[in-house]
Parts: C-alpha cells; sequence; structure tokens
C-alpha cells in the first residue's frame, strides 16, 4: 500500500496540527511552569534600551534589536513565543522547500526528521541569535531554490532581505553563502541568474542590510568580530592535538544531532525504493547536496585548520535541511502503516522532550546543579536584594550598575532605578573609562558572581570601595513545585552566590 492511499490533505492537517500544538506546547508550558527568565532576553533588552546602534560587542543588530525588543511586549516572557515563531518559520520553509520536488509524505517527513533532532526537540526555549539563524537558514535556502528556479524579482529581493538579516543576525550566517557562490557560479541555472536583474537587486537590498554594521565595525575596531575569535580560541596558542580531538568533537556533535532521527527512519521505513515514483533533477540533487553538505564540511575542515573550539550551538542551523536531505536519498518505501507508526513514534519523541525540558529546568538545574547558567534567573529576588542594599547605604538613585553581563542586566532591567549597565566582559570588553566621572560622583554597585572577588575587580583598585558582602539566591523554582517537591523529598533549591559592593558617591545622602 503506498502514500498515495492517503489523501494529500491527511498530511496538510497533519502538519497544521503539528505546528498548532507546537506552538502552543512550547510556548504557554514556560509561562505555567518556569519561574524567571533566560538570561539572553534581558541582557539584550538592556543593551539596546541603553543604545541602539548598528552593532554591539558579541553580536551584529539585527538579532539583538529582536531578541531585545521583547520588552516591547510588557513582559519578556513572550520571548517563549517569539522564539516558537521562528521555529515555525524553519517547519514552514522546510516543507515548502520539499513540496518543490518531493511528495507530501516525503515532505511531512522530512520536517519531522528535523524535529527529532536534540535542536529542536531540546533547545527551542530560549529566544536568541540561534534560534532565529535557524528561521533565516531556512528561508535563505527556500528563497534562493525559487529564485534561480524561477527568476521572479519578489523571490529575489527577498532572498537578499533574508540573507542580509540572517548575516546581521549571526555572522555564521556566511557560512551559507559558500554553496550559494558555487551554484550561482558553476551551475546552468545559477549563471543564468547574471543576465537577470534579479541577482542585482538581491545584491543591492543585501548590502543596504549589512553596509551599517560595516561601518559601525570599522569605527569599534571590529569588537564583535573578535569577540567570536576569542570564543573560538584563536587568540591563543592551540596546542597539536586540538587539530585533531576539535573536528572530532564537532562530528561527534553532529553525528549524536542526528542519532534519534536515523534510529527513526530505519525503525519505520527499513526499505528504500529502488525505482522512486518521483523524479529529482540533478539540479535540484545538486542544490541539496551543496547548501546540506557545505556548511557542514566547512565548520569540521575549520576545526582541523585553527584546532580551535566548536561551539554546540553553531550546529543549530546546519540541521535545517537534513530531513530533506536524508529522504531525497533515501527514498522510503511508505505505506499507510509505516507513516502512522513513524508518526506516533515522533509525537512520543516530542512528549518526552517536554518532560524531560520540565525535568531538567523545573528540577534538576534547580535542584541538582550549582551554577546559575543555563536556567531561567531569579530576576526579581536578585534585583530588589541589590536595591534595597544600596538604598539602605545611600539614601539616592542607583545610576550605575558595574558587573557580569547577566547580573549587571538584571538589576538594570528589573531593579526599580533602572541604573545604566556597565559590563565587565573580558572577550569583548566596555570603555568603562567613558563613564570613570559619572561613577566618581554617583557612586556604582558592583555585582559578581561567587565569593570571591572577581578578577576584574582590579581595574577599580584606584577607587574608594565599600568592602563586599555575598547572598545567597535560591534557584528559581515555582513557589507550588517548591512546595510540593520539600513535602515529598525534603530538598530545597540550591543556592548561587552572588557578591557585591559599592563605590560611594560622592555627594552621599546619609
Amino acid at each position: 500500500m503506498q502514500s498515495s492511499e492517503i489523501t494529500d490533505k491527511y498530511y496538510l492537517k497533519v502538519l497544521i496540527w503539528i505546528c498548532v500544538i507546537w506552538f502552543l506546547v512550547w510556548s504557554f508550558v514556560p509561562f505555567i511552569f518556569f519561574e524567571g527568565i533566560f538570561s539572553d532576553i534581558f541582557t539584550s533588552s538592556v543593551v539596546i534600551k541603553q543604545h541602539l546602534t548598528w552593532g554591539y560587542n558579541r553580536q551584529p543588530y539585527f538579532g539583538t534589536w529582536l531578541s531585545g525588543g521583547v520588552f516591547l511586549f510588557g513582559d519578556l516572557r513572550f520571548g517563549y513565543l517569539c522564539c516558537q515563531i521562528f521555529i515555525l518559520i524553519c517547519i514552514l520553509s522546510i516543507w515548502k522547500l520539499a513540496r518543490y520536488f518531493l511528495p507530501r509524505a516525503e515532505s511531512l517527513i522530512a520536517v519531522l526528521l528535523v524535529l527529532v533532532t536534540p535542536t529542536f526537540s531540546f533547545l527551542n526555549l530560549v529566544f536568541c541569535q540561534n534560534v532565529m539563524l535557524m528561521g533565516f537558514w531556512a528561508l535563505i535556502i527556500l528563497f534562493f531554490y525559487k529564485a534561480l528556479l524561477n527568476q521572479k524579482y519578489i523571490d529575489w529581493l527577498l532572498l537578499g532581505l533574508f540573507c542580509g538579516l540572517g548575516l546581521m543576525t549571526k555572522y555564521f550566517c556566511a557560512f551559507l553563502f559558500v554553496p550559494m557562490a558555487l551554484l550561482i557560479l558553476f551551475t546552468k541555472e545559477g549563471r543564468s541568474s547574471f543576465t537577470r536583474l534579479g541577482l542585482y537587486f538581491c545584491g543591492i537590498v543585501f548590502l543596504i542590510a549589512i553596509i551599517p554594521n560595516i561601518i559601525w565595525l570599522f569605527d569599534n575596531q571590529f569588537v564583535s568580530v573578535t569577540y567570536g575569535l576569542k570564543r573560538t580560541d584563536l587568540t591563543t596558542v592551540i596546542p597539536l592535538m586540538d587539530h585533531i580531538f576539535s573536528p572530532l568533537k564537532s562530528i561527534g556533535l553532529i553525528v549524536g544531532n542526528l542519532a534519534l532521527a536515523i534510529i527513526l527512519v530505519f525503525a519505520c521505513f527499513p526499505k528504500r525504493n529502488s525505482e522512486p515514483v518521483y523524479a529529482i533533477s540533478s539540479f535540484t540533487k545538486k542544490y541539496i547536496n551543496l547548501m546540506c553538505l557545505t556548511p557542514l564540511l566547512i565548520l569540521i575542515l575549520f576545526a582541523v585548520i585553527t584546532g580551535g573550539y566548536i561551539k554546540p550551538e553553531w550546529l543549530f542551523p546546519l540541521s535545517v535541511p537534513l530531513g530533506v536531505f536524508a529522504v531525497m536519498y533515501w527514498r522510503p518505501v511508505i505505506s499507510k502503516e509505516k507513516f502512522n507508526k513513524f508518526l506516533v513514534l515522533a509525537s512520543i519523541v516530542l512528549i518526552l522532550a517536554v518532560i524531560g525540558i520540565l525535568f531538567a529546568i523545573m528540577y534538576y538545574y534547580p535542584y541538582k546543579h550549582d551554577k546559575m547558567e543555563v536556567t531561567p534567573y531569579p530576576t526579581y529576588p536578585i534585583a530588589n536584594v541589590m536595591t534595597e542594599e544600596w538604598h539602605k547605604e545611600y539614601h539616592q538613585q542607583l545610576k550605575y550598575v558595574i558587573g557580569e553581563y547577566q547580573f549587571a542586566a538584571i538589576v538594570s532591567y528589573f531593579g526599580e532605578d533602572h541604573p545604566t549597565a556597565i559590563v565587565m566582559d573580558p572577550l569583548a570588553p566596555v570603555p568603562y573609562s567613558q563613564y570613570m566621572n559619572d561613577i566618581k560622583k554617583y557612586g556604582a554597585l558592583l555585582i559578581w558572581r561567587g565569593s570571591e572577588l572577581a578578577p576584574w575587580m582590579d581595574k577599580f583598585k584606584d577607587d574608594s570601595i565599600t568592602k563586599y558582602h555575598t547572598k545567597a539566591f535560591s534557584m528559581p523554582v515555582k513557589p507550588w513545585f517548591e512546595r510540593l517537591i520539600k513535602n515529598w523529598t525534603g530538598e530545597i533549591p540550591k543556592t548561587q552566590d552572588i557578591s557585591f559592593a559599592f563605590i560611594p558617591p560622592q555627594n552621599e545622602v546619609k
């Protein structure tokens, strides 16, 4: 029994239900079960409220604008909803791309194979540049294919926009431009674009999106580029063995990310169609091969040559076309029973992913982990205590907070005085000197993680700093869940030590 025995409307309905359920679950489960806010959103909100510019110390401008702009909703938890919008953009783009050359059953399988990877099923809660880039990555792959095939102006214009905004979300998007260049230069469809205006319109829109950031980079010593190099350890001497272990780790991350999808394919569709019932053009195969494999190969080659550290989140966008690639080459023999079995197993995986996320965020990290890192932060308790301590000592507004990225942003955004945050980031330093006179006049709160002095405190050795104090803050857990666990197991959430000190204002109001 072939897949055609199920009506095409069935697959479309399944896709719609997947999108609706995914959006509702991942958007609103965090509202109900999570306490606190993930750091990416409130740090970006502080950054753009203080400086709306064409670039930032860590990232280009557009991704920072989007994640930081969540504050316009009035509740930063709306970041969960925004995150799922980009996931849906990715899902629908994969579907639309696959539908150009695959039947609906195969297209839906391609979508589900991507959704069951940990990239999508476990790491989709934080509205950050990595999630945004997945959406832009999928849009670029879709509209580049449409533009090359149809040569419509609207497709080229949108492609230029998505390429520009994707690069301005994260510079890693440039990895995708390499296979695009190869397709334009070495395929008949690509070379024919040089005789059409669409390609040039695409380039103009792309340049409009990125030129402001290029100017900003020149004016700011390419700080966001050097930040990325430092994160990959390229500014230090790399041990020889890292040129071997770094690519092996990258390959391990790739295989680990795809393992569950591969198991599902062979469990549900063990037989391959030796005589395909649908034709795929040679250009389409070249297109999918290059767009899927080239960024992966560049990443591995980068690790071999540099020995640099490959961050796991770099794999986020690389997963996007892998479902289409797998289905295109495996050409599974699909029956109604096999498809429904696959749908059930994929649904079980996604349900287990929800349970796993709830377990990790609500119990494992608050009760078993020692640091506030991957979990939401207890934003209001930290901000309120720090502001109260300042007001106890000095009866005047707190105008500056200096410290680690997350904690300075917490006091700035959630504290009642909303002080200017000065981040002491060794990888992307802020020119402290430009604030020096105001800090001496109005004073500042210094805040950092742990009970020992922070290394960056040396910058203030010439200032009169008060004795520092340390307070312990509980990991964020919903009150009802905290009571439940305490009554059930007797456990209480772990705490994180946070230290603080003051630079006294010149005109103290006692």
